[in-house]
Parts: structure tokens; C-alpha cells; sequence
């Protein structure tokens, strides 16, 4: 678990400097490339329409007006199309990010560039009318060194950078160079160095560390807990959801015979989507308890990790949240594990571990949450234990269901037969006044089959005198026997 939240570091940091890039250090950047672009001679080897701004033994940048751009996403896909026949083979987009206000945003991509494998971005802000984009791309062997040549960027230990508002900060980090590498060796540090209380979970399941300011009042970590830190902010681990696909037969006998057990409902997809589908099911259960209404925005696959079991999907997902009640909304950004499991071809399971804050203190808190996650140790022994303990009393609960379900069913077969029986003798009995009023009777001659209708009256002496020659040969079939016999009985 580690490893995997150590690389989640990575593509936090890698995403909020995206983030930042793509606010008011894109207006900057802009300002700056065209202002070398100004002063540039004309270069052939950039597509039409671009002006060279800088170009390295690595990498080149490059700037280009989209006066026809409606939004930012238009603008950055009419850049990217322009790549198109640039790049030796197609470009592979890795990710896409629009600022909140979707004045600006970054798509970042991988290609081969005269036989070299290539990283870069491209970047644009909206203006009142039409768009501004940088073309930034270089070897996948740059240095941090080559990506601040190429941008601007200060290096590190040279002031300026992110946290001084420089325009370039994080650039490197979006292309994918080594900066990525840096800033997740940083946060992993700023987790490590964070002092925790160890928390001892009271059933022996295992022990958690706590910052300053973080507690919890589980039990247990068996099952889904939480650890709450100031200002709303929640690490929440080991949650576990089954869900069915929509034409699952638990699905269609839930449409046919409705109950108030809530059921999750998705089809079998990928992280992100399930997170997606299943998030206003979700949202709908927590209001019916009391909780607060929650909507998720800017959903995104940070990283896909190694699945765990046969047929899972495993990824790292960041989203925002926002959370509604009583008329007052706070947004959250969060960022997840999340690992999609199949049970059978109907339904699968869904594993989370999920750590979210409020907007603004997101990035603060983000070391404590890491360091909380990374913390999380069970006592296996224990665990298999309580696993044990649990089976064995779901499998109880299942047999004493069974048990009751087969009492239940044989108190309304017997229900029914009685139903059965009385609708019977209620036939007969009509039946009786039926053959009184026609007044006759059949008499079946035993040997032949043959069916005689006689007088009511006489029938009992015509019988006895057939039968005085050859004893139980000719019988009486009432009409209560014919149109409505009784029942076998049980």
C-alpha cells in the first residue's frame, strides 16, 4: 500500500501544478512566448500557423493564435490536430485538465519526434475572442535542467518556481520529465516526517497512526472506517460496496417485487465510470439517513495500478465533491484507490480508500492523509478471525433464513391446498343440485367402458340388479366425481 500511495503522491503534485499552470501562471507564460516569439525569425520546422519560441538540442515551444476557439477545449483539440502530421507516428494523450472556470487548460501527450521518443503539452488560455496556445514538448530523456532551459522554468535552489508565482512552475512536471519524480520525493518526505499517535483499533484488528488534529472512534478496521481531520477533512478506508449489473436477476426481482433494501446498480466498467454511476445511488442513500447530498465533478484516472485478483481493475482516481445540506455547499477535492472486482457475471464488488478536504486545504492536508494511509497496519491473525466469525454467522443468518422461508412455504402450500380443497367441495355441492335438477346419472359398465345415463330415482336398484349376474361390474359416477373430484391427499 506504500508504494502505491507514494506514486499517488506523484500524480498529485503532478496534477496540481497542472492546475496552477493552467490559472493565472498561463496568462504569464503566454505573455512571455509571445514576447520571444516577437523577436524570432520565422522557423520551418514548426506546423503552419506557429512561431518558434525556443528550441533546444531537446525540445522545442512553440505559440499559435485560435481566433475561432468557443472554449478551451476547442482550442487545445484544434493544437493537438495540428500535431497530426508533425510527429513522426500518432500522439497518445495522457492527460487533459480545464481550470474550473474552463478560461484555460493543458493536454499532455507522448509521440516520436525525428526518431525519438517525445513528451510535452499543450497549454491554452481563452481571450475575449478566440484562444492562445504553447506547444511545449522534449526527448523523454530530458533533465529537469533541459525542461527549465526549454521553459523558463527556474531550477530548483534558483528561486522563483511554483511558490513564487513562477509562470513555468510545474510545466516539466505535466510533461511527464523528472520533476514528477522530485515532487513525489518530496511529499513522500513531508509524510514521512509528520508525527503520528499510533491508534489501537479496540477489537485487536489492527493500529493506524494519527497526526495532530486527526482522530477516529472505530472499533474496528475489518470493516469500512473513518479517521476525521479539521475543517471536514476524512481519510476513509477499506470501504466495500456490491453491486449488480442492471439486467442481473437480483435486479429484475427487485423491479418485480420492490423492498426498502437499498440496492447498487451499475454495469461492469472501469473505476472512474463505476465511481461515476454509482456516486448519486450513493448520494440518495445518505440523504434517506440524514447525510448530506454529494455530486462528483472532474472525475480522472491518475494512474492505473497492478490489479490484485484475476479480472480486477485497480486505479488511482482524483475527483471533486460537492456537498450539500440544509442550503449551505462545500466542495471537496478527493482522490482515491479504487479496485473493481467481478463476483459473477451479474454483480462485483467495489474496494475504496479515499482521501478528501475541502478545497482550499487539499494540498495541506495531503501529506497527513498520505501518512495516515501509509500508517494502516492489521493484525492478520486477528482479521482472518473476525473473517471466520463473520462467515460463520452469515452462513448461520443464511440457514435460519432458509429455514424460515421453507416454514413460511409450506404454511402457505398447506394454505393453499385447503383453499383448493374447499373450492372443491363448493363445486360439488353445486354439482349435486345440478344432476338433481337433469335427473339422470351415468353408469359405467366396468368392462367395456361404455357410459349409460339412467334415472336418478331408480339408479341404486338398476345398478344392484346389473350387478346380481356379475358382481361389481357396473358402477355409479356421480357428477360431483366427474366434473369435480376431490384432491389426493397429503
Amino acid at each position: 500500500m506504500k508504494n502505491v500511495w507514494v506514486g499517488l503522491a506523484a500524480a498529485v503534485v503532478a496534477g496540481g501544478a497542472l492546475v496552477a499552470v493552467t490559472g493565472a501562471g498561463v496568462a504569464a507564460w503566454l505573455i512571455e512566448a509571445r514576447r520571444a516569439s516577437a523577436a524570432a525569425p520565422a522557423a520551418p520546422d514548426v506546423p503552419p500557423g506557429y512561431t518558434l519560441v525556443k528550441a533546444t538540442s531537446v525540445g522545442k515551444a512553440m505559440t499559435a493564435e485560435k481566433p475561432t476557439a468557443s472554449s478551451i477545449h476547442a482550442a487545445i483539440e484544434a493544437g493537438l490536430d495540428d500535431l497530426d502530421d508533425y510527429f513522426d507516428t500518432d500522439y497518445d494523450v495522457t492527460h487533459d485538465l480545464e481550470s474550473r472556470d474552463h478560461r484555460t487548460g493543458v493536454s499532455t501527450f507522448e509521440a516520436q519526434y525525428k526518431g525519438k521518443k517525445v513528451k510535452g503539452y499543450v497549454l491554452g488560455a481563452m481571450r475575449d475572442k478566440g484562444a492562445a496556445i504553447v506547444i511545449v514538448f522534449a526527448q523523454s530523456t530530458a533533465t529537469h535542467a533541459d525542461w527549465a532551459q526549454l521553459t523558463g522554468t527556474p531550477q530548483p535552489g534558483a528561486g522563483g518556481g511554483a511558490a513564487a508565482g513562477g509562470a513555468g512552475a510545474g510545466v516539466p512536471a505535466a510533461g511527464g520529465a523528472p520533476a514528477d519524480q522530485d515532487a513525489s520525493a518530496a511529499l513522500a518526505k513531508a509524510a514521512a516526517a509528520i508525527p503520528l499517535q499510533v491508534y489501537r483499533f479496540p477489537d485487536g484488528t489492527g493500529t493506524i497512526g494519527l497526526p495532530q488534529g486527526w482522530t477516529t472512534t472505530a472499533q474496528s478496521c475489518h470493516t469500512t472506517f473513518t479517521v476525521d481531520g479539521p475543517g471536514g477533512a476524512k481519510v476513509n478506508l477499506g470501504m466495500s460496496l456490491s453491486v449488480n449489473t442492471p439486467n442481473s436477476t437480483a435486479v429484475r426481482l427487485a423491479r418485480q417485487y420492490p423492498t426498502n433494501i437499498p440496492m447498487l446498480v451499475a454495469p461492469w466498467t472501469d473505476p472512474a465510470s463505476a465511481l461515476q454511476a454509482l456516486a448519486p445511488q450513493l448520494s440518495a442513500i445518505q440523504q434517506r439517513s440524514g447525510g448530506p447530498a454529494v455530486a462528483l465533478d472532474h472525475v480522472l484516472v491518475r494512474q492505473k495500478l497492478k490489479p490484485v485478483l484475476a479480472n480486477s481493475q485497480n486505479a488511482i482516481v482524483s475527483y471533486g465533491a460537492t456537498h450539500g445540506q440544509g442550503g449551505r455547499e462545500e466542495h471537496f477535492e478527493a482522490i482515491s484507490q479504487v479496485m473493481l472486482t467481478p463476483i459473477s457475471n451479474e454483480s462485483y464488488s467495489v474496494w475504496m480508500t479515499e482521501m478528501a478536504a475541502p478545497d482550499a486545504a487539499f494540498q495541506q492536508d495531503l501529506p497527513a492523509m498520505i501518512a495516515i494511509v501509509n500508517s494502516w497496519k492489521t493484525d492478520d491473525a486477528v482479521m482472518q478471525q473476525k473473517t471466520d466469525q463473520w462467515i460463520a454467522a452469515s452462513n448461520a443468518r443464511f440457514q435460519a433464513q432458509q429455514a424460515a422461508n421453507r416454514d413460511l412455504q409450506n404454511t402457505y402450500d398447506r394454505y393453499n391446498q385447503a383453499q383448493a380443497t374447499n373450492s372443491v367441495i363448493r363445486s360439488r355441492s353445486v354439482d349435486d343440485f345440478d344432476e338433481t335438477i337433469r335427473g339422470v346419472r351415468d353408469v359405467r359398465d366396468t368392462r367395456t367402458g361404455e357410459v349409460t345415463p339412467v334415472d336418478l330415482g331408480n339408479v341404486d336398484n338398476i345398478v344392484d340388479n346389473l350387478n346380481r349376474g356379475d358382481p361389481g361390474r357396473f358402477v355409479q359416477v356421480p357428477l360431483r366425481d366427474e366434473a369435480d373430484p376431490l384432491p389426493r391427499q397429503r
